[in-house]
């Protein structure tokens, strides 16, 4: 049932995305999403976007209703800096763990944005 939760997932946030962002399965349940071109407001725009995708119906499974929820950490950088993808990383992981350790179900947009 897992699997088919995140294929949903999958499903639903490419409904959202532009054909030039990226989006990856990072971890077992983490995933990443890199969006050119886009500063810290369309960022937390399509961000809620998503999140409201996941919220506007539950998913329906083998006769079985789910109902789950998405929390988000955000990072923004200007391309014309370098900076170490692992501090990137980083950053928007410490933000993903603020959204939840915020109750879940949020958006969180890192303190230092690069």
């Amino acid at each position: 049932m897992g699997d088919a939760v995140i294929r949903d997932l999958v499903v639903r946030v490419r409904k959202n995305i532009r054909t030039v962002d990226v989006f990856a399965r990072y971890g077992g349940e983490e995933f990443a999403l890199i969006l050119p071109e886009t500063d810290r407001g369309g960022a937390e725009v399509l961000a809620q976007r998503i999140r409201s995708a996941i919220n506007a119906k539950p998913f329906e499974f083998a006769s079985n209703t789910i109902f789950y929820t998405i929390s988000m950490g955000i990072t923004v950088y200007k391309s014309d800096h370098q900076i170490k993808k692992d501090l990137l990383i980083d950053q928007a992981d410490a933000a993903m763990y603020a959204a939840k350790r915020g109750g879940k179900n949020r958006i969180s947009v890192s303190a230092a944005s690069l």
